[in-house]
């Protein structure tokens, strides 16, 4: 597996060996900084790409494939569209009903103008009717993140337009991660979208998340991972009245430990290793990694998922 992505990534880099882009003069160029892409009428695929300024551009095209309606916008209106600006790729629910979500990203992957780092979002509905979307909070995805998952895992998330993450199994949407699930997610990730954490004596901001995953290996079996999340955080807002510091952390340490638990469920449900449990407890015991990846396939929803949170808080308003 490790060999056919370095392959993929060579292509990507290459252009599937079309070469680099002939230079062109900015000037004459029409630069677009997102792109949607939805199912089209009769099994086709619809592109719609907009140049993302107060009153933009917007072209639309629609054929068989991505590559081909990619193309079709391309030859729009007075000047050449360059698509090598695309920031945001924008995909549609509907597309789960003509080959889902890997041909387009495929392609987003080898195109010579987008590439690996495109930002992408899920959208429920139809992506083109969010071409305008300023920018999701969630945690950052990339066409490279989803499809080096989709390659190694069988399985990845998408931040969604308007909240939550879409998971993936395969090409096609399973099922959504919303709530308390989400934001575990996001803790796992160790990027939560939101840096404030409300709790009973006041609010504190996040400064980092660091996690560490551990197999546990009974007779040459895993039976389970343990998480170790270490927060730390500092005191934004405090109520008058309010607990002394060290209880402050022991209650967001549960309370970060609650929407662990919440994602975790949703994952091993599910029997989705979506949140990269597996990859992160191979990177803290190597010796392990084999064991992990024969039985993680077909044990991952019975095994015993351990949580421990610890939180240090400074008061930084003094």
């Amino acid at each position: 597996m490790r060999h056919w992505l370095i392959v993929l990534v060579l292509l990507c880099l290459t252009g599937c060996g079309k070469g680099l882009p002939q230079p062109r003069e900015m000037s004459d160029l029409a630069l677009m900084r997102t792109m949607a892409v939805d199912a089209g009428e009769e099994d086709g695929i619809k592109v719609t790409v907009s140049s993302g300024e107060e009153e933009p551009l917007l072209l639309s095209a629609q054929r068989g494939t991505v590559a081909a309606a990619c193309q079709g916008v391309r030859i729009h209106g007075e000047h050449p569209v360059f698509l090598g600006h695309v920031e945001k790729l924008l995909l549609g629910e509907g597309l789960s009903d003509v080959g889902g979500v890997l041909p387009t990203l495929n392609y987003v992957c080898r195109d010579e103008e987008l590439g690996l780092e495109t930002e992408v979002w899920f959208v429920r509905g139809e992506a083109a009717e969010e071409i305008s979307f300023p920018g999701a909070v969630g945690v950052k995805r990339t066409a490279g993140d989803v499809l080096t998952d989709l390659m190694e895992n069988g399985c990845s998330f998408l931040p969604v337009v308007g909240g939550g993450y879409a998971i993936l199994d395969g090409e096609r949407i399973r099922g959504w991660t919303m709530g308390d699930a989400a934001l575990g997610l996001e803790l796992l990730q160790e990027h939560p979208a939101s840096d404030l954490m409300e709790l009973r004596g006041g609010a504190v901001k996040l400064d980092s998340v660091a996690l560490t995953c551990v197999p546990v290996v009974e007779e040459k079996k895993v039976t389970g991972l343990e998480l170790d999340l270490r927060l730390m955080v500092h005191l934004e807002e405090r109520i008058q009245g309010s607990p002394d510091l060290s209880e402050m952390e022991h209650e967001a340490a549960a309370q970060a430990e609650q929407w662990i638990a919440a994602a975790v469920k949703q994952a091993q449900t599910e029997n989705l290793d979506y949140l990269g449990l597996c990859r992160r407890a191979g990177v803290s015991g190597p010796e392990h990694w084999k064991l992990l990846r024969a039985q993680a396939p077909e044990k991952f929803a019975d095994w015993r998922i351990g949580i421990n949170c610890t939180v240090t808080m400074t008061d930084q308003r003094r």
